[in-house]
């Protein structure tokens, strides 16, 4: 297909300002004091930030915990994230393995599909352990707590 000089002037001009404007449009989000852009603050708006646990300020607010409740499931969450830290940790460097493997000049498919198994298992022992925060963190609730739980579950799955 033949392009005429008109659009493909209009392309390259179209092309060209979108390169441009990109800097200035990342120098105006500005940053949080933190260093991270600004952009990033308007995530933690949002329920979980991020985390793999609503906050304990949320649950108590949505599901009506006590006091004591809620002091139990953040002792049970704050177990959770050094195991969490430390997976996540574990996770990123086999990430970078695998880029290193990739990109290096003779390809070694047993070791990438070592490091895959690796990955897998890891993988596993990262979900066990969020399952069992779950269960420990259901075991904290009531009846009434937990009925309210499964149904906001149940419409948030609905909707996907």
């Amino acid at each position: 297909m033949k392009l005429t000089n008109s659009i493909k002037t209009s392309i390259a001009t179209a092309l060209t300002l979108a390169v441009m404007a990109s800097p200035v449009m990342a120098g105006e989000r500005g940053h949080d004091g933190e260093g991270k852009p600004a952009h990033c603050m308007k995530h933690k708006k949002h329920k979980h930030s991020g985390q793999d646990f609503p906050s304990v300020k949320h649950m108590k607010r949505k599901l009506d915990l006590t006091d004591e409740q809620a002091d139990k499931i953040e002792a049970i969450l704050a177990a959770a994230k050094a195991e969490r830290k430390e997976q996540s940790g574990s996770l990123h460097s086999m990430k970078k393995e695998l880029t290193q493997l990739t990109h290096s000049e003779d390809y070694d498919e047993s070791a990438v599909k070592a490091l895959f198994a690796q990955y897998q298992a890891d993988m596993q022992d990262k979900m066990l352990a969020k399952s069992k925060v779950h269960h420990e963190i259901w075991l904290v609730l009531t009846p009434e707590q937990r009925e309210k739980l499964s149904e906001r579950m149940n419409k948030r799955h609905d909707r996907s």
